[in-house]
């Protein structure tokens, strides 16, 4: 079920903002409109692969900075109205020594992270971040949005619960907490350059 959710279900989600962006532009900007229909029918086809995976319970192969990066691109939502702004900070040297499992955690939580502010949080702008930390490795997603009642874990969803549960198989902890505006979601594992 974690997978399903946080993989399938959330690129799903994104394919479906990628459409709706497509109609609202279909008679202004044909143009726009084939490359996000384009878009789209790609990440439906990563999609189904996914699932393929899942099915078949095929072994992951480690990602390659360039894979990583291209996933990190699905997640982050195209801009468009009523859709927050978001800057990415990633420190590639990272990215090498990760696991299979490790990378495919790291990706699926800022998935569930991302698609909760573009779902929820009514946020202008965002920020996702991976960084080294000592001999400890952070992934940071922030929003300027409405924010969560406190303390979060009262009625903490499905998604946060998953967060929690890949930041325990990274042998790492998840924060969950209101940020000045917002929320923020924080990540942090052990890991050796």
């Amino acid at each position: 079920m974690l997978e399903l959710h946080d993989g399938c279900i959330q690129s799903i989600y994104a394919i479906g903002l990628t459409l709706e962006s497509c109609r609202r532009v279909l008679d202004k900007d044909p143009a726009q409109a084939a490359r996000s229909l384009a878009e789209a029918g790609a990440n439906l086809n990563l999609v189904i692969q996914d699932l393929r995976a899942f099915i078949t319970q095929e072994q992951r192969a480690p990602y390659s900075e360039q894979q990583f990066m291209a996933e990190i691109e699905r997640i982050i939502p195209q801009p468009q109205e009523g859709v927050p702004q978001f800057a990415v900070d990633i420190d590639r040297a990272i990215i090498p020594g990760l696991t299979a499992d490790e990378a495919a955690h790291v990706l699926r939580i800022a998935r569930e992270a991302v698609s909760n502010i573009v779902r929820h949080s009514s946020a202008k702008s965002a920020r996702l971040s991976l960084e080294r930390r000592g001999e400890a490795v952070r992934l940071e997603v922030i929003d300027d949005g409405v924010g969560i009642a406190q303390p979060p874990r009262a009625g903490l969803g499905l998604g946060l619960h998953h967060i929690e549960a890949r930041a325990r198989k990274l042998r790492g902890r998840a924060n969950v907490a209101a940020a000045e505006r917002g929320i923020r979601v924080a990540i942090e594992f052990p890991h050796r350059a």
